[in-house]
């Protein structure tokens, strides 16, 4: 393959590095090509195989040899979306971070590695793990799959609904067994696992809650102990009410390890969304990360759904006045406050809300950038883009009920919490 060609390759809009350095699960065991991903996944499930057993599958073949010639990815359908309302997808972000971290020989060398028929000799070089759904919190964007939370709550609510498309969405999300979601017990999937810490550069951990699993905390362990996690950036997906502090000593040994903190609300907002968050709880436990050593990062994750995103101008001006010392690791604000948009489920989306909250909206986001100056504020702007790209007030219906079933079963208060909000939407 020529010099052209592999740059003709990366600037493709069908191409993304991750098939050819990354592997992904889901809380089932199951593995899709990555996180944003459709869900189809390679066939292979980690409840009885291994990593090893899906990195050259014939699917993850034919996606390479797809993505070599320029043929679009089914899966990969909601990078696509993103970018045609001028989002920068998930594939864009980790094309261009991966640039950075391996640089372009490296790159070129791993496009190289696979031949005609999608096989690759490079081992996995990043790991993103979902493991189960053991998690403490209730959150609105979730469900059984993501979280046991939910599996007990989720009977009770499924007879609350009165509309008729939440209550099929739910019977099917009420619908899994426990034991599938407990793949992360199987010893086999973590020795597999350590036969790549060789070639591992990142490691993401999520959940469920993942600080709640004892097997990764002992894997960690083993791995800071066998010298290997000198040269892996680990990253957690933790939803900052729990933090074994034991721990430290062993994140030390990593090249970098990265608290990606959800936290998509202060007070009220917060709780109300990952419900029963406690804000107390999850600021101390940021401000304790923010006190640890240099190879120890802070970020904050603000999925951005119907509910907070008007909370979010008020979100990045509080950040903005705690002077985090972590902070000081990103040159923007954009950079330290992830807005990751929340896709499922749809009545949830941005899309959903009500023109005039929708202008509301625009009018805080475009208050709150003249506040930050020249500082880039394009991951923000093009949220608000994608929220005016369609409007899908026609699932207000489906909100409605959600939001009241909600606040039935939990005991929460969504006028009280999103006055601005309830109001918007009581009127449409």
């Amino acid at each position: 393959m020529s010099r052209r060609n592999i740059e003709d390759i990366k600037q493709n809009d069908t191409f993304c590095v991750l098939p050819f350095i990354h592997a992904a699960t889901l809380t089932d065991g199951q593995l899709p090509l990555c996180c944003v991903s459709e869900q189809v996944g390679s066939g292979v499930n980690l409840n009885s195989q291994t990593l090893g057993d899906h990195w050259n599958s014939d699917h993850m073949k034919g996606v390479r040899r797809k993505m070599l010639t320029g043929e679009r990815v089914n899966e990969c359908r909601r990078c696509y979306e993103e970018e045609g309302n001028g989002y920068r997808s998930h594939r864009v972000i980790e094309n261009k971070a991966w640039q950075n971290k391996l640089g372009e020989s490296v790159i070129n060398d791993l496009i190289q590695r696979v031949d005609v028929d999608g096989n690759t000799e490079q081992g996995i070089i990043a790991v993103d793990l979902r493991l189960g759904n053991t998690c403490n919190l209730q959150c609105v964007m979730c469900q059984p799959r993501e979280s046991s939370k939910w599996k007990g709550a989720g009977a009770k609510f499924l007879g609350e609904l009165r509309n008729s498309s939440l209550k099929s969405e739910w019977r099917y999300k009420n619908d899994i067994k426990v034991e599938q979601f407990e793949w992360y017990r199987n010893e086999r999937f973590w020795d597999n696992l350590k036969s790549f810490l060789p070639t591992l550069r990142e490691l993401i951990i999520g959940g469920g809650e993942p600080m709640l699993i004892k097997e990764h905390l002992r894997f960690i362990r083993d791995c800071a102990e066998s010298g290997e996690a000198g040269h892996i950036h680990l990253r957690y997906h933790t939803n900052m009410t729990v933090f074994p502090e034991e721990m430290i000593p062993y994140w030390e040994k990593f090249e970098r390890v990265e608290f990606f903190s959800s936290i998509d609300g202060m007070d009220d907002v917060g709780h109300y969304v990952r419900y029963p968050a406690q804000w107390s709880v999850v600021e101390k436990n940021i401000r304790k990360i923010d006190e640890l050593g240099d190879n120890i990062w802070l970020r904050l994750l603000y999925s951005v759904n119907a509910l907070n995103i008007l909370h979010l101008p008020d979100f990045l001006r509080w950040v903005r006045d705690q002077k985090f010392k972590k902070q000081i690791q990103f040159e923007t604000i954009q950079s330290f406050v992830h807005p990751g948009l929340v896709h499922w489920p749809e009545y949830l989306n941005v899309k959903v809300l009500p023109k005039e909250y929708k202008e509301q909206v625009q009018e805080a986001m475009d208050e709150v950038r003249k506040e930050f100056g020249d500082q880039p504020f394009d991951k923000f702007d093009g949220i608000v883009q994608f929220m005016n790209s369609q409007d899908w007030s026609h699932k207000i219906p489906e909100f409605q009920d959600y939001v009241r079933v909600l606040d039935k079963t939990r005991g929460t208060d969504f006028y009280a919490v999103f006055p601005d909000l309830s109001e918007s939407v009581l009127s449409f």
